[in-house]
């Protein structure tokens, strides 16, 4: 033994006799230890296989202690032993095989004479062994919290069992249709928090005998069909948490053979799908009935009046349902009712005032419904102990917030009279028939008038965001108080000095309001303050030196604010910190060294805070330190050599200018999960031993410069495959210059999100890319990657984006491809890429982008592409080498945004299916084939904003509509357009739109130079006859300076930094000839 706390064994040594010791008894005639009883002291330890040589012992009980490791097989040897008792301990392995030689054992073994066996609360672990089935006589079982799995199979020939106790296993299997007959004189059947299956049998009816009935939290399905009428002695069903949903018109039928259950305490059908109207036979349920939950089920209908004759029910529950109509004032009845929740249902008209007959009651949940009218007054009637009414007007409620609503259920909490009769007053004055009279809901805040209820020790309000107002400066007054929450309650104003006076307030939350001003510098006054949260609000100036007075301050929240100041030195003053969040003020300075005094510190959260300087050393030394985040910084130097974390879970630094080489001695901190370094200035190979770090999920140190030009670079790689937890890694920009190895596919299968772009990888991709089978992402564009796409990356079902552009891949896109269902982008742009588009990738059918330009692809574009209604993004095949006409199909594409098929060799008529593009903002077919006009169908696409079809054969008139565009750019140069130009919209401006190259056009505005057309007499001809007139009197510099100004322009289209944007150069020069001819006209 190593622990005794009780001195059990202190009597145990040579100056007593042992049969003197304490727990030993002794035959009266050979004085041989016959019986050892030490259960329920605490001991710590093993139990001894020399305790097999006590062979007069009939009886062992060890219960209720802290025993370890296995039973000793030598236990076997106890043939007289009749009792053995181990439960609740921490026991594990089997039962040894050789206590069948404890041949008169009668409450454990493997043998005919079992009465009772008991090792519950021992994680034993394995399955019920088989050869229980041989313990004929045995009543009772109790194998609860065990681990065992399997089935309960070895107990149907049991027969005569009165106790079954399995309860929070992993058990498995159906129950047989016939179980209920297997055990005539069950008493108690507890199953309930396993992994049972299949219907609860009918015939457990026949278990006439049976008083409980546990079997929640498994998986039961199908019909509930057990006749409770025939147990009658039955005080205890709890069969929640299982599917008993069947949809059957009679589904809820079985309540009606509950009335014979008179003894029935206990009633628990929660979370069971249940979809029916709940039968007025709920009201014939036993008087002794105290407890009724069908909450999360989806009955429906309205409440029965019936249900006010259940006069013994002290908790109901109905929550969660579809419930309509109004809530029955019979309910009033049931004077013992300490638990009403009715949250979460279809509710309607008022809240009836006998609800204020309840005065027991505890908690009252009505939130959730579609109940109107006032707050009754006589809810003040229940005034023993805390009325919850949540979120049904302005408060929500008076308890603590890290209560669950089990703790309520459960708890009886005193309340002052006075807190509960302003809520009802706050209620009817918001309930007034006259407006005028009415409180305002944005006034209203916290009254003033609570202060005078001085003994309140907590006060939430949290989550109640139409409280606003300001914090009264009477709450000084609440000389109590100990917690404080007002979270997320829309109150503005100033922090009130009056709380300096709280010296026992040890909580003081104000988070996620709008409260502005300072931080008073009286909180020293709150001497026990160990919480203090008040970020996200408006606060300003620095953080006062007066906080350094509370010694007990352990938990820090300032984030989201507008402090200044920086982060003072004597903050290290405050020796019990553990968590501090300062995240998002513009604080500025350097974090101080003094922070190094923090040593239970779990928690320093900084990031976007301005912050400078060096990270001071001594932070890397706190041993407790979970969670380092000072991200978005501007923080400069380099980590230390040495970390001395072994707790640190989260190690945040990224977006700062941090230098020199990643420590190796990241790897000590072996229970690192987010290691996030991107995009800082970090040199040097990458020397980390990720492996281990087996916890690690996510890995970020893109951005960084680890190129080290050695054939090793990439050897980190092989340590990664330990880190099975692996979810995102990130090392895209970091000048990596080797191949990828084939150890990547060793990876985890939980990775999701892998990235290496911008890198200089080179070599082929390997085929093992295809084992990361819960990829998401693949990034691995901008590197050097050579040959073909592997065809193992169909397997990776899970795919949604995959960047491969700006390599130098060749060959075919792999048909596979269209195995990623999943699949919503595809980014293949920039590589050399050859042979047809597959139609394959018409399966992807959540295809969103798909980008294939600049490769040399050929053939036809696959109309099955054409035809996926998700793709909404973009679709860029240009600069390939395509042909054939534009598919009619392109019409499907209603939601597409952009599409860019120029520099192919496209030809035939613009489909008039093209209209059915109404979405596109983005359109490029330049440099084709196209000819023919363009078809009137185009009008319908009104959102364009930038259209290039230049460099085509497109003939025909300019459509008036594309003036009523809202376009930006218009490019229909060097096609055979002709007639006149409109003068509106996208043409009023020459530099919005280019028309060269089209030889038979006329009119326009003056900029183009364009001749007026013939025979026409309307108001362009005559702003035309108007500027030869002013040209007439200018002078030859101005005329010039005109073209001066045109020229620039193409100056200027031809610095652009897109490519694709600037202007083609055989297009300058014929756009110069066309200034220099118009020069030419002009002085002539």
């Amino acid at each position: 033994m190593i622990q005794d706390p009780y001195g059990a064994l202190t009597s145990w040594n040579k100056s007593l006799h042992f049969c003197d010791w304490i727990g030993v008894t002794c035959g009266k005639r050979h004085k041989r230890v016959t019986y050892l009883r030490l259960n329920s002291y605490g001991l710590e330890g093993s139990l001894s296989p020399h305790v097999g040589n006590l062979s007069f012992l009939t009886g062992l009980s060890l219960g209720n202690n802290s025993l370890q490791g296995t039973i000793p097989h030598e236990i076997g040897r106890l043939s007289r032993l009749r009792s053995l008792y181990l439960y609740q301990n921490k026991l594990k392995g089997v039962i040894p095989a050789n206590i069948s030689g404890c041949s008169n054992l009668k409450y454990i073994g493997n043998i005919s004479s079992m009465e009772m066996f008991g090792v519950f609360g021992n994680p034993l672990g394995g399955s019920i062994p088989d050869t229980l089935s041989r313990w004929e006589i045995v009543s009772e079982i109790y194998c609860s919290h065990c681990n065992l799995s399997g089935t309960i199979d070895p107990l149907y020939n049991l027969s005569l069992l009165t106790y079954i106790h399995c309860t929070n296993n992993q058990l498995t299997g159906r129950l047989p249709s016939a179980f209920g007959g297997m055990f005539p004189h069950l008493v108690s059947l507890l199953l309930w928090g396993n992994q049972l299956t299949g219907p609860l049998p009918s015939s457990i009816s026949n278990c006439t005998r049976l008083t409980n009935l546990q079997m929640n939290k498994n998986s039961f399905r199908g019909k509930l069909t057990i006749d409770f009428s025939k147990l009658k002695y039955i005080y205890f069903i709890t069969i929640g948490y299982s599917n008993f949903g069947s949809k059957e018109a009679d589904e809820m039928k079985f309540v009606d053979s509950l009335k014979n259950c008179t003894s029935l305490e206990i009633l628990d059908l929660s979370y069971c799908n249940f979809v029916g109207v709940l039968p007025g036979s709920i009201g014939n349920l036993s008087s002794q009935l105290n407890y009724l939950s069908l909450e999360e089920n989806q009955l429906h209908g309205s409440l029965p009046i019936s249900i006010g004759n259940l006069v013994g029910l002290s908790s109901l529950y109905l929550a969660a349902n579809h419930f309509t109509g109004s809530i029955p004032s019979t309910i009033g009845n049931l004077q013992k009712l300490q638990s009403l929740d009715l949250h979460k249902n279809q509710l309607s008209v008022i809240i009836p005032d006998a609800l204020g007959n309840l005065s027991l009651m505890i908690k009252l949940s009505l939130s959730s419904n579609k109940l109107e009218g006032v707050i009754p007054s006589s809810l003040g009637n229940c005034h023993q102990h805390v009325m919850d009414v949540i979120n049904v007007n302005i408060l929500n409620g008076v308890y603590r917030k890290d209560e669950t609503d089990d703790d309520i259920k459960n708890k009886e909490t005193n309340v002052v009279e006075e807190c509960v009769g302003l809520i009802v007053k706050i209620g009817v004055s918001c309930s007034m028939d006259s407006p005028q009279q009415r409180m305002d809901i944005k006034k209203c805040g916290i009254s003033p008038s609570l202060g005078n209820i001085t003994s309140i020790e907590v006060f939430s309000v949290t989550g109640n965001v139409l409280l606003g107002g300001s914090i009264p400066g009477t709450l000084g007054q609440w000389k109590a108080l100990k917690e404080f929450y007002s979270y997320d309650c829309n109150l503005h104003g100033t922090i009130p000095q009056e709380f300096g006076r709280l010296t026992r307030l040890s909580i003081l939350q104000l988070g996620h309001n709008t409260i502005h001003g300072a931080i008073p510098t009286n909180i020293s006054g709150c001497s026990n303050l160990q919480g203090l949260d008040l970020s996200n609000n408006k606060l300003v100036g620095s953080i006062p030196e007066e906080i350094s007075y509370l010694s007990k301050l352990a938990n820090l929240g300032l984030g989201d604010n507008s402090l200044t100041g920086g982060i003072p030195s004597f903050m290290g003053n405050i020796t019990s910190m553990e968590k501090i969040i300062l995240s998002r003020n513009p604080l500025g300075g350097s974090i101080p060294d003094t922070v190094g005094h923090w040593k239970n510190l779990s928690l320093f959260y900084c990031s976007s805070c301005n912050l400078s300087g060096t990270i001071p050393h001594s932070l890397f030394n706190l041993s407790l330190l979970i969670n380092l985040t000072l991200d978005d910084n501007q923080l400069k130097g380099s980590l230390p050599p040495v970390m001395i974390l072994p707790n640190l879970v989260f190690l945040q630094l990224s977006v700062n200018k941090l230098t020199g080489y990643l420590p190796p001695s990241i790897s000590n901190c072996s229970r690192l999960g987010h290691l996030e370094l991107a995009i800082n200035k970090f040199s040097g190979k990458l020397t980390i031993n990720f492996a281990k770090l087996r916890d690690i999920t996510f890995i970020t140190l893109g951005q960084n410069n680890f190129g080290s030009s050695e054939v090793d670079e990439m050897k980190f790689f092989d340590s990664l495959e330990n880190c099975t937890q692996l979810k995102l890694l990130d090392l895209r920009d970091c000048n990596f210059q080797g191949v990828l190895p084939v150890s990547i596919g060793n990876l985890s299968n939980q990775l999701q999100f892998l990235y290496l772009n911008d890198n200089q990888l080179h070599g082929e991709l390997p085929e093992s890319i295809g084992s990361l089978s819960g990829l998401e992402l693949l990034s691995l564009g901008s590197n050097q990657f050579i040959g073909n796409i592997p065809s193992t990356i169909g397997s990776l079902q899970r795919l949604k984006v995959i960047y491969l552009y700006n390599n130098q891949l060749s060959g075919h896109i792999p048909d596979v491809i269209g195995n990623l269902s999943l699949l919503i982008l595809l980014s293949l742009f920039s590589n050399n890429l050859e042979g047809v588009i597959p139609s394959s990738l018409g399966n992807c059918n959540n295809l969103i982008s798909l980008y294939l330009y600049d490769n040399k692809l050929n053939g036809k574009i696959p109309t099955k592409l054409l035809q996926l209604s998700n793709l909404t993004g973009n679709l860029n095949l240009s600069h390939n080498n395509l042909y054939g006409s534009l598919p009619t199909e392109v019409g499907d594409l209603k939601m597409l945004t952009g599409m860019d098929l120029s520099e192919n060799n496209l030809s035939g008529s613009l489909p008039n299916s093209l209209g059915g593009c109404a979405s596109l903002l983005n359109l490029s077919l330049r440099s084709n084939s196209f000819q023919g006009v363009i078809p009137s169908s185009l009008s319908s696409l009104k959102g364009l904003m930038n259209l290039d079809i230049s460099h085509n054969n497109l003939s025909g008139q300019i459509p008036k509509f594309l003036q009523d565009f809202k376009l930006e750019y218009l490019d229909m140069s060097y096609n055979d357009f002709e007639g006149e130009v409109p003068m509106l919209g996208v043409f009023s401006n020459a530099s919005a739109f280019s028309i060269l190259g089209n030889s038979r056009l006329c009119g326009g505005i003056f900029e183009l130079g364009l001749p007026r057309c013939k025979g026409t007499h309307n108001i362009l001809n005559v702003y035309q006859e108007d500027e030869t007139a002013k040209q007439n009197q200018e002078t030859h510099a101005q005329i010039t300076d005109k073209w001066l100004d045109s020229i620039l322009k193409i100056g200027v289209s031809c610095s652009m930094d897109s490519p694709q944007h600037r202007m083609d150069m055989k297009n300058v020069v014929d756009e110069l000839k066309h200034i220099l001819d118009n020069v030419k006209n002009i002085r002539d």
